[in-house]
């Protein structure tokens, strides 16, 4: 192992420099001094809420303390990054052990009969409950008629992935957070508990990370978060698209800047229509099908036609009061 001195612990890396822009600098800063605060700035109001318990809230302040390290030894970002999902699972367990009070309530499925289990911790409850344990309250395969259910939850069987389950179903999280957030983040810690190999990220993605745990841990306990990421109700935007004849390319847009922007080269057929984002005008672009637009959360408000057309029927939704509206609305 090489000894490190004094000033190498203290140096800030010089890969950030790729990430410090010239507009990030002020007079008389230094770059080591830029790279410090705009890596701290991006997560200084990921904090958790009061009342989330101390043991989680601990191991989420470590978290945000390897992201500020990161500044001196790059591959901490990455390091906070992955701790995050381990703070993310601590979360889970204890806001299920806080749910019933640290008393189980469990179901025998063949005959009907109910317990309470008193448990100490979470390890204390996969030792009774965990599918492939010999305690008496053993949980099994969801399909056999024998064995335990946490009442109310017949599929949990203390697994990570029956904790996000658990969570939805009840009613902590939101359907706004769609379920592939839940095993993408339990396919991630997975492989960060089981590496096989070495991977790096950067400063900007362990950002991410800290803020939407923290999103997503003071959800658990019923706060939100002002401008999150993963709980907002998505609103619709009026978009235009423009497709080459006969062509495989699309373009799109925001709509209201249709009338004042320069030409974008597209010698196609253009239709305004309302939708959550460009990428979603774009995806229902490729069938140009009326009668998909509904399945795909996009309405049509005119097209096909020339670019000049399009710009009216903006001028016009627009002076007729046209109001975004939550995107749910346009699905089937």
């Amino acid at each position: 192992m090489d000894i490190h001195t004094l000033e190498q612990l203290t140096t800030v890396d010089e890969r950030l420099k790729l990430f410090t822009p010239p507009e990030d600098y002020t007079e008389g800063q230094s770059f080591p001094e830029v790279a410090v605060r705009v890596n701290q700035e991006p997560i200084a109001s990921a904090d958790l809420a009061p009342d989330v318990p101390e043991a989680v809230r601990e191991y989420f302040e470590l978290c945000k303390k390897l992201h500020i390290h990161g500044c001196f030894v790059y591959e901490f970002f990455t390091l906070a990054a992955d701790r995050t999902l381990f703070a993310l699972e601590l979360a889970l367990k204890e806001r299920f052990l806080e749910e019933y009070g640290r008393a189980i309530p469990l179901v025998q499925r063949e005959t009907g009969h109910r317990v309470t289990v008193t448990i100490r911790d979470y390890h204390d409850f996969t030792e009774q409950f965990g599918q492939k344990r010999t305690m008496p309250y053993q949980h099994r395969d969801r399909n056999s008629s024998k064995g335990w259910d946490v009442e109310g939850h017949p599929n949990f069987d203390g697994s990570l992935h029956s904790l996000f389950e658990w969570a939805r179903t009840a009613g902590l999280i939101p359907d706004a957070l769609p379920p592939i957030w839940d095993e993408a983040s339990r396919d991630l810690r997975n492989y960060v508990a089981h590496p096989r190999g070495k991977h790096l990220l950067m400063p900007f993605d362990s950002a991410r990370f800290i803020r939407d745990t923290a999103e997503y841990i003071n959800r658990l306990w019923g706060h939100d978060t002002p401008a999150g990421r993963l709980f907002y109700e998505p609103m619709t935007k009026l978009i235009y698209v423009c497709r080459e004849d006969g062509g495989g390319l699309a373009r799109a847009g925001d709509a209201r800047l249709l009338a004042r922007a320069p030409w974008v080269g597209c010698d196609g057929e253009w239709w305004i229509v309302e939708a959550a984002n460009d990428s979603h005008a774009l995806d229902w672009s490729s069938g140009l099908r009326e009668g998909i637009s509904e399945d795909m959360g996009v309405k049509v408000h005119a097209g096909p036609g020339t670019r000049e057309e399009a710009v009216a029927a903006v001028d016009k939704l627009l002076r007729s009061g046209w109001q975004q509206r939550p995107v749910r609305d346009l699905l089937p």
